[in-house]
């Protein structure tokens, strides 16, 4: 569990990021569940657009966070902030203040 400041850290470090997925007519579906599980892997942290479904996009978010094993950063607009630290150290891109 994120504390808030490591949530107002990520949420910065999100606002130059450029969307990887994006959810459509379909929703949410398991090729959307696997792409953002593969972004999350590499990124850590990923930005979704929300192209259709946007009136429930906070579900479809809070869904695809438990199946991924994320976190919700934020939703602002039609954007979902998803984030999960990286096993490895080695690996990491982000180091969390007070973490």
């Amino acid at each position: 569990m994120l504390t808030k400041r490591q949530r107002n850290y990520l949420r910065k470090q999100a606002q130059q990021l450029p969307p990887i997925v994006m959810i459509g007519k379909n929703g949410m579906g398991p090729a959307i569940v696997q792409a953002l599980e593969q972004a999350i892997e590499a990124h850590e942290l990923v930005k979704v657009k929300f192209l259709d479904r946007k009136d429930d996009k906070r579900a479809i978010a809070e869904n695809i966070a438990g199946q991924t094993s994320s976190e919700v950063i934020a939703i602002i607009g039609h954007m979902a902030v998803f984030f999960r630290q990286q096993g490895d150290v080695a690996k990491r891109r982000f180091t969390l203040p007070g973490g």
